[in-house]
């Protein structure tokens, strides 16, 4: 008897009054897989499994299994990977003189069949600063932790994950489904600047076709800095808020929070074609980044008393770090063409936060967008993209925030020497106010998992620009990478 389908062939021999060898051999299931690479050529290959019937059944199940591709063997994997720095502050007009920071980030992965999966991530953050103000401080928290089951058409994962929607770097218009990790400013690249988020996540397969959906029951605002942190976008020392309330120099202001509630949730379709890609986005979200504002006793205390310092007379809190819902309604497209990866990422907000001159807080329609380009110079292992952001709040009002924001950002990465060496290059520079930050990093990556660099960082701008309001910052780092 011979079946034979989906590249697996069962045979079994029948005989009228079988021999000794025969009596003594179970039936095989032989698999034939094609193409196996044996280093020198390439063959069809037989595998022989031992059914061990010996009665000659069928198991189908089995065989529907490793038609599959299917095992139901566990699997059990860990890892683990640091991040060590020590950096020295440039600046004559800065008063911290070296920053340390130290990430350590672990997992625990479990896969008791292929449609399971257990995940189990925790991370630690250490920080030091020396200078005034100085501080040292070790962190724990969550990194992605979650249960999924999936399937060949669905996938459900109820847990804290990272997700990141949209296709431009730094800038992404339609990622408002993640946590932005704010600890250290703009200096880890776009991807190590987010934090996990618990959410429902259901994604839905159709051929080259996608449906993601999400929902975050339980909101969390960006991390955030440690108070007295070179990176902290409220300076106490000196009382310096970055943008829009800038001018308030007050150091003993007090600060609240408004980030009870869920934090919506969103759909996305993409279709993943050759050399063109699209997707759409539908979101109603509440944006990890917080916006200050005054409180209403404050507010109507400077109507009355236009000296910052009367502010500290106020009961409640001065400033109120708020996260408004937005309707966030959006697209992206990807295609090729003269050797160019071109991208194009846009979308239109509700809600988008903002002070008027009066001081009063309020909230406007508003779109963002990126276009870039990502090609490799002289068609060898360089790798550059360059990226024309806009962001823009359609206000006729007298706004104290900038109404239109355009910049320039990119990053190049160069591999040299056999792949021993990385020069990566990432900045920004603003095209319609003064707005620059350069970051630039050799690495030595000859000693795996181990890799060893050297950056510096620049930042200048004027005062309502994020180059301008850490200008003082500008550093030089060593550090060291490790994934075990």
């Amino acid at each position: 008897m011979s079946v034979c389908w989906a590249g697996i062939s069962y045979e079994h021999a029948l005989a009228a009054e079988p021999s000794a060898q025969d009596e003594s051999d179970e039936d095989e299931i032989i698999i034939i897989t094609d193409d196996i690479d044996t280093g020198d050529e390439t063959s069809d290959e037989e595998i022989l499994l031992d059914t061990g019937t010996g009665d000659g059944s069928l198991d189908i199940e089995a065989l529907e299994e490793l038609a599959a591709g299917e095992s139901t063997d566990s699997t059990l994997s860990y890892g683990l990977s640091t991040n060590i720095t020590g950096s020295w502050l440039s600046r004559s007009a800065s008063n911290v003189s070296h920053y340390e920071y130290g990430q350590l980030n672990a997992f625990l992965q479990y896969q008791p069949s292929d449609k399971w999966e257990w995940h189990l991530g925790i991370r630690a953050d250490y920080d030091k600063q020396v200078g005034s103000p100085d501080f040292e401080a070790l962190k724990f928290d969550y990194d992605e932790f979650f249960l999924r089951y999936r399937t060949e058409q669905f996938s459900f994962t109820i847990g804290s994950q990272i997700v990141l929607w949209g296709v431009a770097d730094e800038v992404a218009p339609t990622d408002q489904v993640s946590v932005q990790d704010l600890t250290r400013g703009l200096i880890p690249d776009w991807e190590d600047r987010h934090r996990a988020y618990p959410m429902l996540r259901f994604e839905y397969f159709m051929d080259n076709r996608k449906l993601d959906a999400i929902w975050l029951p339980d909101f969390r605002a960006a991390e955030l800095p440690n108070d007295d942190s070179i990176w902290a976008p409220i300076k106490r020392d000196t009382g310096q808020i970055f943008a829009p309330l800038r001018s308030f120099q007050v150091s003993q202001i007090t600060i609240g929070e408004d980030d009870d509630g869920s934090g919506g949730g969103g759909l996305r379709y993409s279709v993943t074609a050759e050399g063109f890609d699209y997707a759409v986005t539908l979101l109603r979200v509440r944006r990890s980044l917080p916006y200050y504002k005054l409180s209403n006793e404050t507010l109507d205390i400077l109507r009355t008393n236009p000296n910052p310092l009367a502010i500290l007379t106020a009961s409640d809190d001065n400033l109120i770090e708020t996260h408004p819902y937005s309707w966030v309604v959006g697209g992206d497209l990807t295609f090729q063409l003269w050797d160019v990866t071109w991208r194009l990422e846009g979308a239109f907000s509700s809600e988008k936060p903002a002070t008027k001159q009066t001081l009063d807080y309020t909230t406007y329609d508003g779109f963002d967008w990126v276009f870039s380009g990502e090609f490799y110079p002289g068609d060898g292992d360089d790798r550059l993209n360059l990226q024309l952001v806009g962001s823009t709040i359609n206000s006729s009002d007298k706004l104290i925030d900038r109404k239109r924001i355009y910049s320039l950002n990119g990053q190049f990465e160069g591999l040299y020497s056999n792949e021993r060496w990385r020069l990566r290059i990432r900045f920004n520079h603003g095209l319609n106010l003064h707005d620059d930050f350069i970051g630039t990093e050799i690495a030595f990556l000859g000693w795996e998992p181990h890799e060893f660099y050297l950056a510096s960082y620049f930042f200048d701008g004027s005062p309502r620009s994020v180059g301008g309001f850490f200008k003082n910052n500008n550093m030089l780092t060593i550090g060291w990478r490790g994934e075990f």
